[in-house]
């Protein structure tokens, strides 16, 4: 027998040796110390387990015993016995009939003097799992014993597990247990399970030699039932001459085989079998698939055909696709593509589009075409182009002597060819403003997006792009911040060239989309100065918040800040402003909106003085559809808050009127946004107290992408359409049918004071 040796590659391996080996010292010292007297015993005491650990893992490492030492007490020849040793699996045969965890012994019969040993396991993973491995009682006679191991990560493997004593220094003799292993049967078949690389040592730290015994478990699970679960076709649609594919789906089904029947599905008739019957197939992976070429035949229009799919070895165990989605395959019959005519039921062939062109399916420009098999379009030669052009001085005031360049991006995004998806191309350039004698050719962004230029003649030249500058000239002006409360500090903040010193006088403006814009304050002869401090006030506005510009005059120039709106300073009130309404109620049916925020917005709460008068009530969005509050408390509610700017249908047992006292603004002095996702919506506005031409649909929806509007017509209890140009009421509700994610603000006209 050759003495194994394993080498242990890495060294992160050894390390954990050499820690374990540091364990057995520490804890053979302590034993020694309480069971041994003499120096010299003490020391063969301790590392006798240190020379069982290295000698089993093949790893020694010199100490402080001699070379010659070392040698005589870890490198003697085996040791031979006069009766044999045997190392053992037991027992030899095992048959396990259901899929359930068993033991497989590791023993010794016929050993002495045994102090430690390595061993690896092999089976089949095909046929077992391993679950764990158990000390046995053994090599635990009158003594601590120390395991290591196993290592499990060889597929099928158990390798390198040991045992040693620690707390004697002699071995064991007789016949025993050295562990217990347990395994799991995982499917039906027989595997060996076998020892290989071990070694038994004595207390000497000699090898014994010794002869292997191995075990064989047979499994025998029950089969399973094989279960059809699905059936179904490749494509819903196909053209005569098409190979479409059926799959069958089933659970414990692998390695059998399934045969195919299709037929012609006819609602008036008999069905009708095909000509050709597809070929049979075998599960693998839960699926068994098979191919048919379309057929086509004379029906009340296009032929509808299902399957029938069952197991060759059990007719009976059958399923039929129709019982399922993609059950039902439509075919067409075939036509002559590629003869440049569009007919029967092609979409196109070759050149003959049937008129279309890019532009009907939403490109912006290109040339569409046709696929083979006349059954789609190509719109690989569509293209939708995104344009999208940043003026790097387009905020200051006085562009043209500011040297400066537009950036200018383009993405092509290609429609899809016939076998691949379509791909975007992206370019990317930038233009600098130039001088032309004393003109200046200011680069610039126009409407569509792209790059133009206008020309400016310097009254003092033009040089590297901008024109001379002479004397105090203002670049830029904006707010420090742009929403304040009122009697807040705000800063105007002003960028100019040369201006230190002179005289401004400062006006505040409040933006009006209706009617002209209004004087708010001025600040009048101060000297110029990078920062400004002005004490904000809210003034009333017909659209909400008011929104803030300031004009700066200086040496006869007069300069304004931005007015857009995302750049004007909002001021919110102090205090909210609280008032009380009543809408009627008839018997019946009755749509409408809460055009307040009450304290409370329960509907208990907003519904408390009639509630013995009301049936229930409706809402419903995009999101969460239907919600229903049933004001007899027996039933179930799901709709337990009311919200500005969604819309109601409530139903009444007799008329009355509700009285609501709110605000047209929330504890925060904020004006509500309501958010509108893709469909239908029920909505209500907050309209206020102010010109008819104020509250109309582009007003007061302007921004929301929606499609159709309507409003309940209590006369005729009938839905009718509004234009842009329409009046919303706050005490109405309306359907939108909403394109795209949107937000408004449901409010106009007085709603706060200061």
């Amino acid at each position: 027998m050759k003495k194994e040796v394993i080498e242990l590659e890495k060294s992160s391996k050894r390390l954990v040796i050499l820690f374990i080996i540091i364990v057995l010292l520490f804890m053979t010292f302590i034993s020694g110390l309480e069971n041994n007297t003499d120096s010299g015993s003490i020391r063969d005491f301790i590392l006798r387990p240190f020379y069982a650990a290295s000698k089993l893992s093949g790893f020694v490492i010199e100490d402080s015993y001699t070379q010659e030492e070392v040698s005589e007490k870890s490198n003697k020849k085996f040791k031979t016995s006069s009766e044999n040793i045997f190392l053992f699996l037991s027992p030899d045969n095992l048959t396990i009939d259901e899929e359930e965890e068993f033991e497989i012994n590791v023993s010794v019969g016929s050993v002495d003097d045994l102090y430690g040993i390595q061993l690896s396991i092999d089976y089949d993973p095909g046929f077992l799992e391993y679950v764990d491995i158990q000390e046995g009682d053994f090599l635990k006679k009158d003594s601590e014993i120390f395991s290591w191991g196993p290592d499990t990560s060889g597929h099928g493997m158990i390798k390198n597990y040991m045992v040693t004593r620690i707390s004697s220094s002699s071995g064991v003799s007789g016949n025993g247990t050295i562990a217990k292993i347990r395994f799991r049967v995982i499917n039906s078949g027989t595997s060996e399970v076998g020892i290989f690389n071990s070694r038994l040592i004595d207390s000497d730290i000699q090898y014994l030699l010794h002869l292997i015994e191995n075990s064989s478990v047979t499994g025998k699970i029950p089969e399973k039932p094989c279960r059809l679960e699905k059936a179904y076709w490749s494509e819903t649609k196909g053209m005569e001459g098409d190979t479409i594919n059926l799959t069958l789906e089933g659970l414990n089904c692998d390695g059998r085989d399934v045969s195919f029947e299709i037929w012609e599905d006819d609602v008036l008739v008999f069905d009708d079998p095909v000509n050709i019957t597809p070929p049979n197939a075998t599960f693998l992976n839960g699926k068994a698939v098979s191919s048919w070429v379309a057929e086509w035949q004379e029906d009340f229009g296009d032929p509808e055909y299902y399957f029938i799919a069952s197991l060759v070895s059990n007719s009976s165990n059958s399923i039929n696709s129709k019982d399922y989605p993609n059950g039902i395959l439509v075919v067409e019959e075939f036509s002559e593509c590629g003869n440049g005519i569009r007919e029967a039921k092609e979409i196109c062939d070759g050149d003959d589009l049937d008129g279309k062109t890019c532009a009907d399916f939403g490109y912006d420009e290109g040339e569409s075409g046709c696929c083979p098999g006349c059954s789609r379009f190509n719109f690989s030669n569509c293209r939708n182009i995104t344009k999208t052009c940043v003026d790097n001085d387009a905020d200051n005031l006085n562009p043209y002597f500011v040297s400066s360049s537009v950036d200018y991006n383009e993405i092509s995004c290609f429609g899809s060819g016939c076998k691949k998806s379509g791909e975007c191309l992206e370019s990317n350039k930038t233009e600098t403003d130039t001088c032309k004698g004393d003109l200046i050719v200011e680069r610039i962004c126009n409407n569509d997006n792209t790059i133009g230029y206008r020309e400016y003649e310097c009254e003092e030249g033009c040089k590297d792009g901008a024109c001379v500058i002479s004397g105090c000239m203002i670049n830029q002006l904006e707010w420090s911040n742009l929403l304040v409360h009122n009697n807040s500090k705000v800063e105007m903040l002003i960028s100019g060239s040369e201006c230190d010193g002179e005289l401004m006088n400062i006006t505040i403006i409040e933006k009006d989309y209706f009617t002209k814009d209004d004087f708010v304050d001025s600040i009048s002869n101060i000297r110029f100065n990078n920062s400004v401090e002005w004490t904000a006030f809210w003034t009333r506005d017909e659209r909400g918040l008011p929104e803030y510009y300031f004009r700066v005059e200086i040496n006869d120039f007069v300069y304004d800040s931005s007015k857009d709106i995302f750049k004007m300073l909002k001021v919110r009130p102090s205090k909210r402003h609280w008032k009380e309404i009543g809408i009627p109620l008839k018997k019946g049916k009755n749509v409408f909106s809460i055009p307040l925020i009450a304290e409370n917005m329960s509907v208990d709460y907003i519904f408390r003085d009639i509630s013995q008068k009301a049936d229930k009530l409706y809402t419903y969005n995009s999101d969460n559809k239907w919600r229903i509050y049933h004001f007899n408390k027996s039933k179930p509610s799901n709709l337990l808050e009311l919200r500005e700017g969604e819309g109601y249908i409530l139903f009444m047992k007799e008329n009355t009127t509700l009285y609501i006292n709110g605000s047209k603004t929330n504890s925060s002095f904020d004006y509500p946004t309501f958010n509108l996702n893709q469909g239908w919506n029920l909505i209500g506005t907050f309209s206020g107290d102010t010109a008819k031409s104020i509250l109309t649909v582009k007003n007061i929806l302007e921004g929301v992408k929606y499609d159709r509007l309507f409003i309940f017509n209590k006369s005729s209890s009938r839905y009718d359409s509004l234009e842009e140009k329409d009046v919303l009421n706050e005490r109405y509700s309306y359907w939108i049918y909403v394109k795209d994610k949107s937000s408004f603000t449901p409010i106009t006209g007085e709603a706060i004071g200061g």
